[in-house]
């Protein structure tokens, strides 16, 4: 098996996904997806709660709601938020959920019966009514036919509404098929089945007193939002569809956890978890340019660029999270529909908006990329296939536009926010170091905080930890290199200290300083490092790569020392050696924990061990009498390595 046949993450898994030019084996793709969704929903109110007090968790709980419409990005995101109440209430017997989920099933193009059958089928697939229960997981099918049927008020708004703005001449209408079939533009029909469908999920959101809505949208698909709401002339709703903000006139959060997830890589997760027969068939879209929706036509083109430049992707929505709506003096005239603004004089802002000149290239990179632009289209299609894979002209022209204005706003965004994280790394610098004064004084601080934090396990061996009990001091500094403090908020200096009585493992304090690199070739940015010096435990020394490289007669590998030498490499005191230069030669995970100690280990460190530590609950509640002995796991899977175990998502016992 070759070396592109292995996982990278693991090192002893065949590869069955490549994906941002990463080769992952089916546990590690999984992981990786799902931590992506972690990442977006890391807030402290939707993580695991302790406690005796049931009336007080009960009141902390919250309650979201996820819109099932049967997309392959919704039943993935479902089963991502099972996978993780799931692993919530496995972590200890006194582990209780940490939010409510009511799934809302919809879907504007199939059968109620449809709908009832494929919920069944995810209920059965999951463990039935039971495990449901147990998740604390509500279902609830929505028929949009029946509520057209039955509820007058919503026919007549959508139905007046879209008369007035849209069209002339509409007849009553019975249902929601009926409504929509008598609109012969797509685009129109895309927008009006969106509107309708936001409504509903937002009125049985609050019937559901549910406080938080999570959207399924991956990032693939929000660029999609991004682009078509641009081409529209739709801007100022970018910011309320990506912004994170209140749904409007409501309390209800918005949330899109797999906003940094590729379409590609929501499709492979599907595949692997069995979950394409639950997905709702698509109409063909045709060939036809005239017979596509705007956004059909833009999801055209990110197909066609993610494969090899999915940061074109990820700029996209980057950019576009960072656009702010437009304020005005006086409340305008909106549409009663879709909330946009309506101008005085239409005619007179559809002059000024359409531009028939391009943006002019202003950096070599942009004359190159319009060089290039310019050769794709004037180049003539071999073959028929070729031709109807091709945008038209007049798409092209507005996507070009679009991402050229966005690539700009991009750019002075970047400088806004290296001055933010500038200034916030002045504010909270004295802060940082009154609480490390604090934190001397408690023992096993720092070691109760690593047991406790599930993603640092996934990381380092079991047999490291009993090693980490000696770290006295742990400290991040921001701002900083080997030559003392800089400029650039993206460099940081991440010290440890160890202090061992009993010699178990070298007194020592160790310095590691990171920094950040831009690929050339992808446009991906990524933490480096220096080597830092460490001295590791004497029992590690049959693993110690240093001296096993040391210890080879005539630069020969044995059998015996290419295995230590890889268990080794696996141990959290290799991640000191790591420089992110030396790809498969190295630590694995060196990025990982650097961002993991600069941005969520370090800055939280006060959270996990307040979660952790005995007696420390809220309103000084102790949490459970016997709470000194409970376990916190980090017993191992079961791995192919018998020289090495992976510690799992559980934890170790903490002798305090």
């Amino acid at each position: 098996m070759g070396s592109d046949d292995i996982c990278r993450r693991c090192h002893e898994r065949e590869t069955v996904v490549v994906s941002r030019k990463e080769h992952f084996c089916e546990k590690c793709f999984l992981r990786f997806i799902r931590s992506k969704q972690r990442k977006q929903m890391k807030d402290e109110k939707f993580k695991v709660k302790y406690g005796k007090d049931e009336d007080r968790i009960k009141e902390e709980t919250p309650k979201i709601m996820i819109p099932l419409r049967f997309t392959t990005s919704s039943l993935v995101l479902l089963d991502i938020l099972l996978n993780w109440l799931d692993e919530q209430l496995s972590m200890s017997p006194r582990a209780h959920i940490g939010f409510d989920l009511v799934v809302l099933a919809m879907n504007s193009f199939q059968s109620l019966s449809w709908t009832t059958e494929k919920v069944s089928q995810l209920e059965e697939k999951y463990g039935g009514a039971k495990e449901m229960q147990r998740l604390h997981v509500s279902m609830e099918i929505v028929d949009l036919d029946e509520m057209v049927r039955k509820n007058t008020q919503i026919r007549e708004v959508y139905l007046r509404n879209y008369t007035s703005f849209c069209a002339k001449g509409l007849q009553k209408v019975g249902s929601l098929h009926e409504m929509v079939g008598q609109i012969t533009d797509k685009s129109l029909q895309e927008d009006f089945l969106l509107v309708l469908e936001e409504d509903v999920i937002v009125k049985r959101c609050i019937a559901n007193r549910c406080s938080c809505l999570v959207f399924s949208d991956s990032m693939s698909e929000l660029a999609v939002s991004v682009l078509g709401l641009t081409a529209r002339g739709r801007g100022e709703k970018i910011s309320e569809k990506l912004g994170g903000d209140m749904v409007k006139e409501t309390s209800i959060e918005s949330l899109y956890p797999l906003r940094d997830v590729l379409g590609t890589e929501v499709k492979r997760y599907a595949e692997l978890c069995d979950l394409t027969s639950f997905v709702v068939p698509r109409e063909s879209k045709g060939k036809s340019v005239k017979n596509k929706t705007i956004n059909e036509l833009v999801e055209e083109y990110f197909e066609s660029v993610e494969p090899e430049y999915p940061e074109v992707v990820s700029t996209v929505v980057k950019a576009g999270s960072k656009l702010t709506r437009k304020t005005c003096v006086s409340d305008p005239l909106r549409c009663s529909l879709c909330d946009g603004i309506i101008p005085e004089d239409p005619g007179e802002w559809l002059e000024n908006r359409t531009v028939t000149d391009g943006i002019p290239a202003e950096t070599d990179e942009e004359r190159a990329n319009y060089q290039k632009y310019i050769l794709s289209v004037t180049e003539k299609p071999s073959t028929e296939a070729e031709m109807y894979k091709m945008p038209s002209g007049e798409s092209d022209i507005i996507l070009e536009k679009a991402l050229i204005e966005l690539q700009k706003v991009e750019k002075e965004q970047q400088e806004i926010d290296k001055k933010v994280q500038k200034y916030r790394v002045q504010l909270t610098k004295p802060l940082f170091a009154e609480r490390r004064k604090a934190i001397r004084q408690i023992p096993k601080f720092w070691y109760i905080v690593l047991a406790q934090h599930e993603d640092f396990q996934e990381y380092i061996q079991t047999e490291d930890m009993k090693y980490l009990e000696f770290i006295k001091d742990l400290y991040v500094e921001k701002m900083a290199d080997e030559k003392g403090p800089n400029e650039d908020p993206k460099t940081f200096a991440l010290t440890f200290t160890f202090e061992s009585p009993n010699k178990e493992i070298d007194s020592q304090t160790v310095t590691k300083y990171f920094y950040t690199e831009v690929n050339p070739d992808t446009g991906y940015e990524s933490i480096k490092s220096h080597d830092a010096k460490i001295e590791w435990p004497k029992e590690f020394d049959d693993i110690n790569p240093n001296l096993i490289k040391k210890s080879r007669k005539d630069h020969k590998w044995t059998h015996e020392k290419k295995k230590n030498y890889r268990v080794g490499m696996k141990s959290f005191f290799a991640f000191f050696s790591w420089t992110g230069l030396k790809d498969n030669k190295e630590f694995r995970y060196g990025e990982q924990l650097a961002e993991m100690f600069s941005e969520d280990i370090f800055p939280l460190a006060v959270e996990y061990y307040t979660l952790a530590a005995p007696g420390i609950g809220k309103d000084g509640e102790d949490e459970e009498s016997d709470s000194s002995s409970e376990e916190l796991d980090i017993d191992s899977d079961e791995d192919d390595d018998e020289d090495y175990k992976k510690p799992a998502s559980k934890k170790q016992k903490i002798h305090q």
